[in-house]
């Protein structure tokens, strides 16, 4: 195919910054994306793509497929961005910081969307050259977990014979992509435990059952799981990062939530019918936890995200199902994914919706039929 990638992303370098930047202005967290959702349309409509012919928007979700048909046969790549931002105030100090208070951009799925939409932009410019069929999915609630699966229950993997995902990586210097073989992303899992004990005075704490104590020793018992019952060469982490307990300073807690995430690259520890998995695990420690305070205690929400990503060889060798596309430099792109100064390196976008363009063109070349 005589396509001249870097010309074809450089007529929407200017799209996609622009977009990017709006996107960043307006973020909205998981199941939550309708505005978003609307921009998106609005977008695709401006091309020309059709809603119900062109892309689907599945009734009652933020999720969005665009279905892109080329003039040759060949078979059906699946290319995927996620659209939900995160809660925290936003610090970055960019001119087009998030004007939705509470609300904020920090794992850079705002560049993962413009990043889709200028592909999507520039394919159409080529698309009678293109041999099969592109599938670009917007999808919803990445954050929680719940969007993936809630795509996968609309079958958007039916008749889909390659999948490709860019994440850019605030770790990996601008101008530099990870697509090795092997593990990519670790499996997800997420849970919210309730704790209840009973509120006094906080002059006479004798009164009381505290679930601020009890809920504050369940999260410190939380972190055995990873430091004595898991093997030292299998990858595990367990994170509470949310916790609330009380109403008042001199009171005694009555009632305390903690939410939390697991990761691993281990199956064992996500398969619900091993003893010692995960889920297993942490429900023992919140009932142990719970009768040794004299609190009640419950794990009352308990999901899987996904399980671990696998760059396959094959996939891999082509520029990887799942690549890292560096945006970070010495000056401004510094911090880290969800804080609230994260910033991206916008050269580091431009060429992440470069590689997206160059994977389909060169995936569905090596599929024609």
């Amino acid at each position: 195919m005589s396509i001249n990638v870097r010309e074809l992303a450089e007529s929407v370098r200017d799209y996609m910054i622009g977009m990017r930047r709006e996107f960043h202005m307006y973020p909205e967290i998981g199941l939550e994306e309708w505005e978003t959702l609307k921009r998106i349309k609005r977008e695709l409509n401006a091309m020309g793509l059709v809603e119900g012919q062109d892309y689907v928007n599945f009734e009652g979700t933020t999720g969005v497929l665009v279905t892109m048909k080329g003039g040759k046969p060949g078979k059906t790549l699946l290319m995927r961005c996620d659209i939900d931002a995160l809660a925290g105030a936003e610090e970055s100090g960019v001119e087009f910081t998030s004007r939705n208070e509470g609300f904020i951009h920090s794992c850079g799925h705002d560049g993962h969307m413009a990043m889709m939409l200028g592909a999507i932009k520039a394919l159409l410019t080529v698309k009678e050259e293109i041999a099969g069929t592109i599938k670009c999915l917007f999808q919803p609630s990445e954050e929680n977990g719940k969007g993936g699966v809630m795509m996968i229950d609309r079958n958007v993997m039916d008749g889909v014979d390659g999948a490709f995902g860019i994440h850019l990586w605030s770790k990996i210097p601008t101008g530099s992509i990870c697509v090795n073989e092997g593990p990519r992303m670790g499996g997800c899992e997420f849970f919210t435990v309730e704790v209840e004990g009973k509120s006094a005075h906080g002059a006479t704490p004798h009164d009381g059952i505290d679930a601020t104590v009890a809920a504050s020793a369940l999260v410190m018992n939380l972190q055995q799981i990873v430091s004595r019952k898991v093997d030292p060469l299998k990858s595990a982490v367990v994170t509470v990062g949310h916790m609330v307990c009380g109403d008042l300073r001199n009171t005694i807690a009555e009632k305390a939530l903690i939410e939390g995430t697991t990761r691993t690259f281990s199956m064992e520890l996500m398969d619900w019918e091993n003893d010692g998995c995960f889920k297993n695990q942490i429900e023992r420690i919140v009932a142990g936890t719970a009768a040794t305070y004299g609190v009640k205690a419950e794990v009352t929400q308990y999901w899987r995200g996904a399980y671990p990503v696998i760059n396959t060889k094959e996939a891999s060798e082509m520029g990887s199902c799942l690549a890292l596309v560096g945006v970070g430099n010495d000056t401004t792109a510094v911090h880290p994914h969800h804080s609230s100064k994260f910033y991206m390196d916008e050269e580091g976008i431009f060429n992440g919706m470069m590689m997206n363009i160059q994977y389909a063109l060169d995936w569905t070349a090596a599929h024609a039929e």
